[in-house]
C-alpha cells in the first residue's frame, strides 16, 4: 500500500489545526481561605440628560504637548525651577539664581536623574534641564514639561 506523502502531510496538518480550535475545559479558581464577598448593589441610575457643549478648542488645533511650555508663561520652567531648588535645598527662592532653561527630552520619566529601587516608565518624557546658582554652587533641576520636577544630584 502506497500513500501520497503530500496527502498525509495535508491531512496531518488538517488534525492540528482543528485540534487548535477545539474547546478546553477550565476548572475556576480556587477560593482564597480569606475570601470576603464585597456587597453587588445596583447604582442608583441618574437622570438623563443632554451631552454639555465641549468648551475646549478641537484637537487639531491645539499646540503639540513637546512644543508647548508648562504655563502661558515662557519664565514658567524658570519658576518652577527657582521654586523646586529652592525647597529642595531649604533656602527661598530668591536665592536661587536661574543660569540656564534647556529644552530637552528625557529619556524616560526618572527625568534623568534616576534613583535605586524605583522603577520608571520607559518613555520619552519632554522637559526642561534648568541649571540654577545657590550661594555660588551650580544645581541642575530636572522637569517634566507640566513643571513637576527634581532636584538632580546625579545627572546622567
Amino acid at each position: 500500500m502506497r500513500v501520497n506523502l503530500r496527502l498525509f502531510l495535508g491531512f496531518v496538518s488538517l488534525i492540528i489545526a482543528l485540534a487548535g480550535c477545539a474547546p478546553v475545559a477550565m476548572e475556576p479558581a480556587p477560593t482564597p481561605a480569606n475570601f470576603i464577598p464585597l456587597e453587588t448593589t445596583q447604582p442608583e441610575e441618574a437622570p438623563h440628560s443632554p451631552l454639555p457643549t465641549p468648551t475646549q478648542e478641537p484637537l487639531a488645533s491645539m499646540p503639540n504637548s513637546a512644543e508647548s511650555a508648562p504655563e502661558s508663561s515662557p519664565d514658567a520652567p524658570a519658576v518652577a525651577a527657582q521654586s523646586i531648588a529652592a525647597d529642595a535645598l531649604d533656602v527661598t527662592p530668591a536665592d536661587v539664581t536661574v543660569v540656564e532653561v534647556e529644552q530637552i527630552d528625557w529619556n524616560d520619566s526618572s527625568l534623568g536623574c534616576p534613583q535605586p529601587d524605583y522603577l520608571y516608565a520607559q518613555v520619552i518624557t519632554p522637559g526642561y534641564k534648568v541649571t540654577v546658582e545657590v550661594a555660588g554652587e551650580t544645581h541642575f533641576v530636572h522637569m517634566d514639561m507640566s513643571g513637576h520636577g527634581v532636584l538632580c544630584t546625579d545627572p546622567q
